[in-house]
């Protein structure tokens, strides 16, 4: 199972990293566009028309941890998790 994070920046922080390089190393989640989502099979997921919206995959075992450092990264304005049988 993945959990994927529907995450909404603020425009003027869009190019804030939204995850730490240890966490992207550790736990391999994957920072999409909506875009590129959907090239590699995601659906239902469009651009915002005031944020900026990324998706980050990752497997069930490390979603606390990516969750936490949503809710801690002040460039997120708000998001929403996604359960996918993967």
């Amino acid at each position: 199972m993945l959990h994927v994070f529907e995450v909404f920046v603020a425009p003027e922080s869009e190019h804030v990293a939204l995850l730490s390089d240890e966490i992207l190393r550790e736990t391999l989640a994957q920072v999409m566009t909506p875009a590129e989502a959907r090239a590699v099979g995601f659906s239902g997921f469009a651009e915002d028309g005031e944020n900026v919206v990324r998706l980050i995959a990752v497997h069930e075992k490390d979603a606390r941890w990516v969750q936490r450092a949503i809710e801690t990264n002040d460039a997120i304005v708000s998001f929403r998790v996604h359960l996918v049988d993967a």
